[in-house]
């Protein structure tokens, strides 16, 4: 799994792009979905990019390729991939040989039991990364749509729980949700409805620390 931050001369590249479109300039991505907090919502309509030049922040410790993007930040927990791509989550910060890390915020799911303290029950759209000893878990919940309402934060930590996960983190929800893959043509496909408007069109959000599953890295 890689992230969409990449190194150039000044550092690091702090331009995003929509997660699809990140999909399509891959050559072995075959899934991507959306990560870490960020705002204010501020960017190029036009050109459907994001720069942190422009006043975006991002909320909690990112890592990308070993390098820190940003920093701990308390209120804001992160999921963590070493070497070997193997996750954890920690409340505040990521341990010392930490390869990857995409900051949530709330712990769903914690050593296979579902956080009580949720008070969040208002209905949005959601996204929830959660794992367990065999396999990854990622789920996206459509809403603000009449088709689907969203789900409250205790509503996304049980639908967790009850697929599987042992531990779970919410990650950035709401008109930031994006899941897509590509087909055996290589064509991309949504695989949400996007909720911000842009004129008459629904589009998607462009957004920082995309997370991409490459043929390369599937392992049997």
């Amino acid at each position: 799994m890689e992230m969409s931050l990449r190194e150039s001369n000044d550092g690091y590249e702090a331009t995003s792009l929509a997660a699809l479109e990140w999909l399509r300039a891959s050559n072995d991505a075959i899934f991507v979905m959306n990560g870490s907090f960020f705002d204010p919502v501020k960017y190029n309509v036009r050109d459907r990019m994001l720069n942190l030049s422009d006043g975006i922040n991002i909320h909690g410790q990112v890592i990308a390729d070993d390098k820190q993007i940003s920093s701990p930040e308390f209120g804001y927990a992160v999921i963590c991939f070493d070497s070997s791509d193997h996750p954890t989550i920690e409340k505040f910060q990521c341990p010392l040989d930490t390869k990857t890390a995409i900051a949530g915020r709330t712990i769903l799911v914690e050593d296979g039991k579902v956080n009580q303290n949720l008070r969040d029950t208002m209905r949005h759209p959601r996204m929830a990364i959660g794992f367990n000893g065999d396999e990854m878990i990622i789920v996206g919940i459509e809403g603000r749509q009449d088709s689907s309402l969203g789900f409250t934060l205790p509503e996304l930590a049980q639908k967790l729980n009850s697929l599987g996960a042992t531990d779970a983190i919410e990650l950035d929800g709401g008109g930031s949700l994006s899941m897509g893959y590509t087909n055996e043509q290589r064509e991309v496909v949504a695989l949400n409805a996007f909720t911000d408007k842009y004129g008459l069109f629904r589009l998607p959000r462009p957004v920082f620390a995309v997370r991409f599953i490459e043929k390369s890295t599937i392992r049997p």
